[in-house]
């Protein structure tokens, strides 16, 4: 009863935790948003300091078509725009990204909104064209005054590279839409991250069939460091496994070579008596080695310092007979090899 409940308490913890989170929307839509929002600005004409259909400027247009179509309020200049984005490389910048321009001597003074398909979408004050027109980053023109892109959405997991905004010099102008402030300036990915799980618990064999079989429950709470190659990280799960009579805690040392890839290895501490699933058979649990696993999990969908990722994590725990002697193989298949299916929250720490 002690066990079920503690268990009951850990679980409305998590529960509560998990629907007052902010709710995760995929980049990708905010993206296509952005996209048909810019669309439906063309042809409205330049206006110095404008922000509406009746007028708008360069970094008016960005500021209002981000804002409206998702939310985000990005700053209101060049200056500030350019300062706080993070500096992506060519390869890297995708729709509803920015992209400036040095349309003023050595100054960034210029920016739009990238649609893909090295267009992008601004509002003009001069030239044959005025007012927001859809351009080239092909076309001579922008292509010589071209100063690079930047994003200002969160860092993919899976990033390892740096950002480095190089060309930022600091100069003074009165002009809001020619003033820019360059600072030396090094993005990087997000140190620490942690992220909370919930799975529920299975396998396909009890001692003398073979079908598919809910075992339990588990959450898990896991923290990594990013600043190394092989993002080392440390895990707690709590594990309720009702058929063999025993709540587990498992703690453990994890390595991410890959963003959709954990390994894991570590100890567990057991309460209760442990039974053969399918069986009355008595077994007894390993502290150390306790368990090793492997979790497979998709690509987060984010937004701000969450993430929400899909996750199937295989891992087997080690039980022995009652005198520690080894279990046989199809028993020791039985009691410790762990199918857990289930979401995994990503909080993300600068």
């Amino acid at each position: 009863m002690k066990i079920k409940t503690l268990f009951l308490i850990l679980c409305i913890t998590f529960v509560t935790y998990f629907c007052f989170a902010q709710d995760v929307i995929p980049i990708e839509a905010k993206r296509n948003a952005i996209v048909e929002e810019c669309k439906k600005y063309i042809g409205t004409p330049y206006l110095y300091g404008g922000l509406t259909k009746d007028g708008i400027d360069c970094s008016g247009f960005v500021f209002t078509t981000i804002r409206d179509s998702t939310g985000i309020q990005l700053p209101r200049t060049v200056k500030a725009l350019y300062s706080f984005v993070r500096i992506i490389p060519e390869d890297k910048k995708q729709k509803g990204d920015l992209v400036f321009f040095k349309t003023v001597e050595s100054r960034i003074s210029h920016v739009g909104v990238y649609i893909g398909n090295n267009q992008f979408i601004h509002s003009v004050s001069d030239g044959p064209n005025t007012g927001v027109i859809v351009s080239s980053l092909k076309e001579n023109y922008w292509k010589t005054k071209y100063a690079g892109a930047g994003t200002y959405f969160p860092v993919e997991l899976n990033t390892s590279e740096s950002y480095i905004a190089s060309d930022k010099k600091s100069e003074n102008t009165e002009n809001i839409e020619n003033t820019v402030s360059y600072t030396e300036s090094k993005k990087k990915t997000n140190t620490f991250n942690l992220d909370s799980s919930i799975f529920m618990n299975w396998n396909l064999f009890t001692t003398d069939q073979f079908l598919f079989n809910i075992r339990g429950v588990t959450l898990q709470v896991h923290g990594v460091y990013n600043k190394w190659k092989l993002h080392p990280g440390f895990g707690i799960d709590f594990k309720y496994e009702p058929k063999m009579n025993i709540f587990q805690i498992p703690m453990y040392f994890s390595l991410s070579p890959k963003d959709f890839l954990r390994i894991y290895a570590g100890t567990v501490f057991t309460f209760g008596k442990p039974v053969l699933i399918g069986s009355e058979q008595e077994i007894r649990s390993s502290i150390f080695p306790g368990i090793l696993g492997v979790s497979w999990q998709t690509p987060a969908i984010k937004i701000g310092k969450t993430g929400l990722r899909f996750v199937q994590d295989i891992s087997y725990t080690i039980f022995n007979k009652e005198n520690n002697s080894a279990l046989n193989f199809v028993d020791s298949i039985v009691a410790g090899l762990v199918f857990q299916s289930g979401l995994r929250l990503d909080i993300y720490f600068n």
